[in-house]
């Protein structure tokens, strides 16, 4: 190889990291959006709870709970197939040491995105629950 060649490699070498480091970017953009989401949805589905969770039927609180399951747990597959991909391209960086192990905050590791996916599922579950204390008043004591 001659020296343009080498230079050329070079920089579309250089090029590909500042690609894929922006792509994780964007990525990191779309996990804040789906966290919002999720907790959007979750606090909604709270306030529905509180406020008219006792008046509706049990045949409008089972289509409400299953598509609000339904509803949450494919965001939340979202969140983690997002996560995941940042996990990816975050690896990928510290192979090729296109950035050093010191910038990368510790929440890029795949035990953070499991225990955030954890924590979800608790709150959902906790929601459920919290509805079902709306409907049942008299059972609590």
């Amino acid at each position: 190889m001659d020296e343009f060649a080498l230079a050329e490699l070079a920089m579309m070498e250089k090029s590909y990291f500042l690609e894929l480091e922006m792509v994780t970017q964007g990525y990191i953009d779309l996990v804040e959006t789906e966290a919002s989401i999720l907790l959007s949805l979750i606090f909604g589905y709270l306030l529905v709870a509180h406020f008219i969770g006792a008046s509706i039927t049990r045949a409008q609180v089972t289509i409400f709970n299953a598509l609000y399951v339904f509803t949450t747990l494919s965001s939340l597959a979202v969140y983690y197939g997002h996560y995941e991909s940042i996990v990816y391209s975050v690896n990928r960086l510290l192979e090729e040491n296109a950035v050093n192990a010191a910038d990368i905050p510790v929440t890029a590791t795949p035990e953070s995105a499991k225990f955030v996916v954890f924590a979800y599922l608790s709150m959902i579950v906790a929601s459920l629950y919290f509805m079902w204390t709306v409907r049942h008043p008299n059972e609590e004591k």
